[in-house]
């Protein structure tokens, strides 16, 4: 058992890898959606429950629509997903690798997450009573003037993160996951046999957010 769970986790690494390759080559919109709509852990392995909810594009395209980022050309490129598991919903938006997010784009995902809040809210029968957002971008640390927005968004169950820091917590993350299993059976052959074909380990490997993405 052991054996088959350090191959699940190697598999997931390949996964997290396979999506930093499409990252770097600009493979945005259906590709990466359909990817992590199939592989929701790839944000954080408490999302490995989580589903794509399909009830309320209907809500979604309304509360775009409204907040103007179906019609702001920044946004062109992006990826927006929903993800549910019981009463929690994630509401996801990637922005486009290279573009450097201002205060219009922050506003403008604010506004979506409360306009959504409020269509979802009343329509109970949908049972959601935890919504969260996420915003995935790249350079969000270029406009120092904006860390009290991102302070005030994660207050509220609205949090931002930066694309090479979302992959490189969901590396680590599988990678302390592969080698504790791996403890537990150091003289197991299949184990060192997985652990050991271009794994390294990762215990000292640390990405900036963890607490951040740990609150989501």
């Amino acid at each position: 058992m052991t054996a088959l769970h350090v191959a699940e986790a190697k598999l997931k690494l390949e996964v997290v890898d396979g999506l930093r390759r499409r990252i770097a080559a600009r493979e945005l919109e259906n590709a990466v959606r359909d990817y992590i709509a199939a592989n929701p852990w790839l944000i954080s392995p408490r999302w490995e429950t989580f589903q794509v909810e399909r009830r309320i594009g209907n809500l979604v395209e309304d509360a775009l629509k409204e907040s103007g980022i179906h019609d702001d050309t920044d946004w062109n490129g992006r990826v927006d997903l929903a993800l549910s598991s019981g009463y929690q919903l994630l509401i996801l938006e990637f922005m486009r690798p290279g573009l450097t997010v201002d205060r219009n784009h922050i506003d403008r995902f604010q506004r979506y997450v409360d306009i959504l809040r409020a269509r979802v809210g009343a329509n109970s029968a949908l049972g959601f009573r935890d919504i969260r957002g996420l915003l995935v971008a790249d350079k969000l640390h270029r406009r120092p003037e904006d860390q009290k927005a991102f302070e005030r968004m994660a207050a509220d169950g609205m949090h931002c993160e930066e694309w090479r820091v979302l992959l490189d917590q969901a590396e680590a993350q599988w990678k302390d996951f592969l080698f504790a299993l791996a403890d537990r059976a150091p003289n197991d052959d299949q184990v060192k046999a997985l652990t050991a074909s271009g794994v390294s380990d990762g215990k000292h490997d640390s990405a900036p957010g963890d607490a951040k993405i740990d609150s989501l």
